[in-house]
């Protein structure tokens, strides 16, 4: 029932000119059999989406998929969900979780992209961790697209040095014209982004969480 009532949300908002990103919920998964049932609902969403027309991206939470399992076991399971992807041509996000995961997330998208060449993945990035940047650039040099935030999780940096490394990020992002998506609900990042000559250089997608800014959807869609 959820699943129904998730599509069909994602059937209205396509009607009124918004894609989306379909999430299925649920972190640090503990057994693979959790990781094989959590895969399987990912290639169904993925059926779903294609076989309704939705435009809609399906995002992939990497502990769901059994990375803090065994790393070959998580990429093994990604590359399942990724053929299904691949075959249906929906695109595929990539979530990002906490610190200790990053850099293994960042690599297992960056291998994914090159072994499907084709593959519509973004992989999102929060620029609250120490490594961003460098994950950023290694990204954006192999080509990857990037969904950039601020990050929920526990850092070192305050709100203020997060928001000029979000804005730091997103202006290189702009600047290689690497269609960045940028997911913020902070509205002073907005403007702030607005005012660069960057901004209007090339394209770019802006991510709200449903039921949130729902003026500014309508504001940023109709500019």
């Amino acid at each position: 029932d959820e699943m129904e009532d998730a599509l069909g949300v994602a059937k209205e908002l396509n009607e009124r000119g918004f894609e989306v990103i379909i999430n299925f919920f649920g972190e640090e998964v503990k057994s693979r059999d959790q990781v094989y049932s959590a895969a399987a609902i990912y290639a169904q969403i993925i059926w779903e989406v294609w076989s309704r027309s939705i435009r809609a991206r399906v995002s992939v939470k990497p502990s769901q998929l059994g990375l803090k399992i065994d790393r070959n076991f998580y990429r093994d399971r990604l590359a399942y969900v990724a053929e299904e992807a691949f075959l249906y041509r929906v695109p595929l996000e990539i979530d990002i979780e906490t610190e200790d995961t990053v850099a293994e997330t960042v690599f297992s998208t960056i291998a994914l992209a090159k072994n499907y060449p084709g593959l519509n993945v973004r992989q999102a990035l929060a620029m609250n961790f120490e490594d961003s940047f460098t994950h950023l650039y290694n990204l954006t040099w192999d080509g990857v697209k990037v969904r950039l935030c601020k990050g929920a999780y526990e850092s070192k940096y305050g709100e203020n040095e997060i928001a000029g490394r979000f804005l730091s990020a997103a202006s290189h992002l702009l600047h290689k014209k690497a269609n960045p998506d940028f997911a913020t609900h902070d509205l002073w990042l907005l403007n702030q982004m607005f005012l660069s000559r960057n901004i209007w250089s090339g394209v770019c997608g802006f991510q709200f969480l449903f039921g949130l800014r729902k003026k500014t959807w309508k504001e940023l869609a109709e500019k």
